[in-house]
């Protein structure tokens, strides 16, 4: 009974009263979602609203970034957009903590409970035999007997405004009206909050339109949303030529049906981030003294973004076995059908007729209705869904976004990175529509036969793709390899250094072998290596480049085959610098016959002058460590001379010390002559050096 009572009041302290006050909040629902291959939804809300009202959008915590940060608002009809509120991010304990009064499990166990919270208060009591105003007071317990049992009954007692003091049983009141204004805001605002703790991710948000009469509102927002993905079919004929069927795999992962929504599919990749927009921030300040009167304005910084030459990735056909990659995309344009008039009723007498059979390929075409057209948004692609779609939440779904005829070409291609010793089967897909095709999976059909699958990286108008779906179990490539050892063809003298170049060649001998009894088009995949250069078949023979490949386009009868060589050479150097050239190196230089005699002496001169400026050098070395040890020996002696005293034996010892000093210095005299004559002889041997090593300059030698 209490239970029932508590329900009562709480939508008469409430939904009866402030309800009336203040118009319930609109919703507007979708109507239009565009979903995005990096992984965002662009999600649209209209409807109508009339003059002052609030209109209230559901969240998740998860989302609330997003849409604080991108949330678009229009009213297309004159009125303006006032505040927009939402709840805030604290737990639901910090946000009920400065109310006065307490609603939780905890506290709000009876009815008496929660009135005993509203003392002085307010009132408007109403029993059946009718309504009585005034302020509460509090809550009285007394006996009562009832029956053979004695229960306890509790009573209201308020303070009317001719101050007397009333009592009412609680069993006797229909209703309690809170007066106040304040606390019926503050019970309406601690309901919403506790209502939205059902939830314990939903965050409302209520947007304040303000204007006058009938008007269109629409709110745009973008957030996380499953990556939209597509599937391709495709069936093939003898020549290569085919038709694709493609599908969009759409989720809508919402709580909430998409009814009738115009919905497109955008490909591309545009620049996304997460920034926490929802949570309160706060900065610590400093405390400035008070005669400092310096204020300084916020300031922000550029971010450098760098700027680097780039090229992009691939050639014309890609590579086959890589990773598919890219963004998803494309385009498809809207066909119409016109529809005969409908036949006369069929003759019941005769037999029915049977409907002529039609190619896997005319089935295709005709059993599905293509309602995509496709535009450019700025960097990215869209596909437009024509007519509306509907898709209940949790819910996803197939959508038909490509009908169409492709150019292509049957071939084999082999990789020589393959472990494989059978190409791969497939085609030479060629995108000669308008349409841009998604990457995504793809599954073949040769005729009414199932024949493999394979993956569909993006294609733009006018490029081309390998699809690839079997193994050519018909055909068989080995590979035999043979290199050359390293033969010096020249050597050349540059900058002080002699330089020898030598080739390696290198020679890939592909064999193919064609068991079939029709002919094929093999495209075989070379390594591309820096410093290596083709040489056999000539660049005129190369039928695509790419990164990593170079591709052969080559024909095989059947029943047929044939060798293949692939031959590269790669230059090598190795310098030896001339000032260092020993006459070890001259001779191995004679013995192979890379230098003439002429050189020889030349080399031979440098190698002569190298050897006298290193006596020379060890000359004036010698020199300077005599020049040392006189210079330590001269002040032991003058140490010596600072001790010797006044007697006659010491005065003939100074006498001996001080012949001594005068000898050394003679010798150093001389030294420094002898060191700067051979530092004259040393500069004028390195003259003569550079002079000869300067003389080889532009030498060359090219080596049968």
């Amino acid at each position: 009974m209490k239970k029932i009572l508590l329900v009562c009041l709480i939508l008469c302290l409430t939904f009866t009263t402030f309800a009336q006050e203040k118009n319930e909040p609109s919703r507007l629902p979708v109507k239009k979602v565009i979903l995005y291959s990096h992984g965002m939804g662009y999600f649209e809300r209209q409807g109508t609203i009339t003059g002052n009202q609030d209109i209230e959008l559901e969240f998740t915590s998860n989302q609330m970034n997003d849409v604080l940060k991108s949330l678009l608002l229009l009213d297309l009809n004159g009125g303006q957009v006032s505040t927009v509120t939402y709840n805030t991010a604290k737990p639901i304990n910090k946000q009920l903590e400065n109310f006065v009064i307490n609603l939780s499990a905890n506290k709000a166990k009876s009815l008496t409970t929660l009135v005993g919270q509203l003392i002085g208060t307010r009132v408007e009591i109403k029993t059946s035999s009718g309504s009585t105003e005034g302020k509460v007071i509090g809550l009285e317990e007394r006996q009562q007997q009832q029956a053979n049992n004695t229960i306890k009954v509790e009573s209201l007692v308020i303070s009317t405004d001719i101050g007397m003091l009333q009592n009412f049983d609680f069993t006797e009141i229909k209703g309690i009206r809170i007066i106040d204004r304040k606390i019926r805001s503050d019970i309406e605002q601690y309901l919403e909050i506790l209502n939205t703790s059902h939830k314990k991710t939903a965050r409302n948000l209520v947007i304040n339109a303000q204007g006058n009469g009938t008007r269109n509102i629409v709110a745009g927002y973008t957030i996380e949303a499953p990556v939209w993905k597509t599937s391709y079919r495709v069936v093939l004929d003898e020549k290569g030529k085919l038709f694709i069927q493609g599908w969009a795999i759409v989720d809508n992962e919402q709580d909430e049906d998409w009814d009738n929504v115009q919905l497109s599919l955008v490909s591309g990749l545009p620049v996304s981030f997460i920034q926490n927009l929802d949570a309160a921030r706060y900065y610590t300040r400093p405390e400035v003294a008070y005669k400092q009167q310096v204020a300084l304005a916020p300031q922000t910084y550029e971010d450098n973004i760098g700027v680097h030459a780039g090229v992009e990735g691939g050639v014309e056909g890609g590579v086959v076995g890589g990773k598919v990659s890219g963004v998803m995309g494309g385009v498809v344009g809207s066909t119409g059908r016109a529809y005969d008039p409908p036949p006369p009723p069929p003759d019941p007498t005769k037999p029915k007729p049977v409907a002529p059979s039609r190619s896997y390929e005319e089935s295709l075409e005709n059993s599905t209705t293509n309602n995509t057209s496709g535009n450019d948004v700025g960097d990215l692609f869209e596909y437009k869904i024509n007519l509306p779609v509907s898709i209940r939440h949790n819910s996803s779904a197939l959508i038909p976004i490509v009908n169409s005829k492709l150019e292509g070409e049957r071939i084999s291609i082999f990789s020589a990175y393959s472990s494989m010793k059978n190409p791969m089967s497939g085609v030479l897909l060629k995108n000669n529509t308008n349409l841009t095709l998604e990457a995504g999976p793809l599954t073949v059909f040769e005729g009414s036969t199932y024949s493999g699958e394979s993956l569909l990286d993006r294609v733009k108008p006018g490029e081309k793709r390998y699809l690839t779906f079997a193994a050519d179990l018909g055909t068989f490539i080995t590979t035999a390899l043979d290199n050359s050892k390293d033969r010096v063809y020249l050597i050349k003298s540059d900058k002080g250094s002699l330089v020898l170049l030598s080739k390696q060649i290198e020679t890939k001998t592909y064999t193919i072998v064609n068991k079939d009894n029709r002919a094929k088009t093999i495209v075989l995949e070379h390594p591309r290596r820096s410093y290596w250069e083709m040489k056999s078949p000539s660049s005129k023979e190369i039928f695509e480049a790419t990164e990593n490949f170079l591709r052969f386009r080559i024909p095989l009868e059947a029943k047929a085959t044939i060798k293949f060589p692939v031959v590269e050479e790669q230059i090598l150097e190795r310098a030896y610098q001339i000032s260092n050239i020993t006459s070890e190196d001259i001779s191995f230089f004679i013995s192979q016959k890379y230098i003439n005699e002429e050189t020889r002496k030349k080399l031979q001169n440098i190698v002569d002058i190298k050897n006298q400026i290193a006596m020379t050098s060890s000359e004036i070395s010698s020199r300077n460590a005599q020049i040392t040890r006189i210079a330590a020996d001269q002040g032991r002696l003058r140490e010596n001379i600072k001790a010797i005293g006044k007697t006659e034996e010491e005065r003939k010892l100074l006498a001996r010390y001080t012949q001594k000093l005068n000898e050394t210095e003679d010798q150093l005299e001389k030294l420094n002559v002898e060191i700067k004559a051979l530092e004259e002889t040393k500069l004028k041997q390195q003259q003569e050096l550079n002079k000869l090593v300067s003389s080889l300059d532009g030498y060359e030698n090219k080596i049968s």
